[in-house]
C-alpha cells in the first residue's frame, strides 16, 4: 500500500528494535513509539493528510534510539551493574581511579553500540572491555576495602606474602613449562625416528616391489615369447603349402594367403578360403593380438589403378571377415591395397604372377618385452 511504501525505513527500526529486546526493556516508551505510527497511518489511511518526512523521522528515531538502549542493556548489563555495586560500596572513596576508568570504559562501550547497531563483533568486542573493567574494578574495591585500618607494616606483609605466592606461582609454571617443552622435544626424537625408520622401510618396501615387478615383467616377457613361439609352430601345421605359408616377421606373425583365396578380378572370398580364414581368426585370438594388418597384392596384368582397387577391396574383405565373430576389435584391424609394388617374384611368368597374387596378414601380439 502507499503508506507500507511510505514507511518502509520506519518499519525496519522497528523490527530492529523488537529483535533487541526492546518490549521487554522498555515496554511503555515502545508502546508509545507504536502509538505515534498507527496514529499517523491511520490518519493517512482516513484522508486526513499526508505522513510527513519530519514525522516519519520522528517516528523511526523513536525506535532507533529504543534500540540501541536495548542493545546497550543486552550487551552492557553486566559491566553497569557492577559498577552500581560499587559505587554502593564506597568505590569513589576506595578505588576512585579504578571508578573513573570502569565508567570511561563503560561510556565508551556505549558509544560504539550506539553507532554500529549492525557491527556484532564490535558490540561484542567494547562490552567485553567494559565488563572486564568493571570486574577489575569489583576487585580493587574489595582489597582497598580489606587495607582500610590496617598498618603500614601489616599492609607490607600483605604485599610481600602475594609476591611469595607469585613468585612460587611463577617458579611452578616455568617448571611446568621446561617439563613441557623437554616432553615436546622427547615426543619430536621419537616422531622423527619413527618417521625415518619408516622412510627406510617404504624404501626398502619399493626397491623389493621394483624388483618384484621386474621379475614378473621378465616372466610375462618370457612366456608371451613361448606362446608365441608354440602358436607359431602350430599354425604351420594348420596350413598345407597351398592354403597359406606362416612365418615370424621380426616380433610378429605373417599369414601368407595363396590360392584359392578370390575367384579372378574378384573381391569376394570364394568358398575354399572360408576354411583357412576361419584358422586365421584362432590364431589372432590364441596370439591376443594387439594389432591385425591386412595387405592386399596383386600381379601386375591390368592397370595401377585397377589392380590398385582390387587389391584394397580384397583386402577389406579379408579384414572383415576377421572381425566379424569379435575375437579382435574392428580397431585393431587395418587393410591396406598394395597393388603389385611388392612382387614376390617376377610377373613375367605364370607361375611368378600366381606367387604375386596373394593376401598377407600381419598378426601383432601383445608386446613381449
Amino acid at each position: 500500500t502507499p503508506t507500507q511504501a511510505q514507511l518502509t525505513d520506519v518499519m525496519k527500526a522497528r523490527t530492529a528494535a523488537l529483535a533487541a529486546n526492546a518490549e521487554g526493556h522498555y515496554r511503555i516508551e515502545m508502546a508509545t513509539a507504536d502509538k505515534n505510527l498507527i496514529d499517523e497511518t491511520w490518519n493517512y489511511e482516513k484522508g486526513k493528510g499526508s505522513i510527513s518526512q519530519k514525522k516519519r523521522e520522528a517516528i523511526r528515531k523513536s525506535y532507533e534510539d529504543l534500540e540501541s538502549k536495548s542493545l546497550q542493556k543486552n550487551y552492557l548489563g553486566d559491566a553497569r551493574r557492577m559498577i552500581e555495586n560499587a559505587e554502593k560500596n564506597d568505590a569513589k572513596k576506595h578505588a576512585p581511579r579504578s571508578l573513573e576508568t570502569a565508567k570511561a570504559k563503560l561510556k565508551a562501550a556505549e558509544q560504539t553500540i550506539s553507532s554500529n547497531r549492525q557491527d556484532k563483533p564490535a558490540m561484542e568486542a567494547a562490552a567485553a572491555t567494559a565488563t572486564a573493567e568493571a570486574t577489575k574494578l569489583i576487585q580493587i574495591n574489595q582489597n582497598a576495602r580489606r587495607a582500610q585500618g590496617l598498618s603500614a607494616e601489616e599492609i607490607a606483609l600483605t604485599t610481600y606474602s602475594k609476591d611469595q605466592q607469585l613468585a612460587t606461582a611463577s617458579q611452578q609454571i616455568e617448571r611446568r613449562d621446561e617439563a613441557l617443552s623437554e616432553s615436546a622435544q622427547a615426543k619430536e626424537a621419537a616422531m622423527a625416528a619413527n618417521q625415518e625408520a619408516l622412510s627406510a622401510k617404504d624404501q626398502e618396501l619399493r626397491a623389493q616391489n621394483s624388483a618384484l615387478m621386474a621379475v614378473s615383467s621378465e616372466k610375462s616377457a618370457l612366456e608371451r615369447k613361448e606362446a608365441f613361439n608354440a602358436t607359431l609352430v602350430e599354425a604351420q601345421k594348420e596350413f598345407s603349402k597351398d592354403q597359406a605359408e606362416v612365418y615370424r616377421q621380426g616380433d610378429n606373425l605373417l599369414i601368407r594367403l595363396k590360392s584359392a583365396t578370390f575367384a579372378s578380378g574378384s573381391a569376394d572370398l570364394a568358398a575354399p578360403a572360408l576354411p583357412v580364414l576361419n584358422k586365421v581368426k584362432d590364431i589372432v585370438a590364441k596370439l591376443d593380438a594387439e594389432k591385425v594388418l591386412v595387405e592386399g597384392h596383386t600381379d601386375s596384368t591390368g592397370s595401377k589403378e585397377i589392380n590398385q582397387t582390387l587389391s584394397e577391396k580384397r583386402a577389406a574383405t579379408v579384414a572383415e571377415f576377421i572381425t566379424s565373430s569379435n575375437v579382435v576389435n574392428s580397431s585393431q584391424v587395418e587393410s591396406t591395397g598394395l597393388s603389385y609394388e611388392r612382387p614376390l617374384a617376377t610377373n613375367k611368368t605364370a607361375a611368378g604372377r600366381a606367387q604375386n597374387r596373394r593376401v598377407d596378414i600381419i598378426i601383432t601380439p601383445k608386446a613381449m618385452q
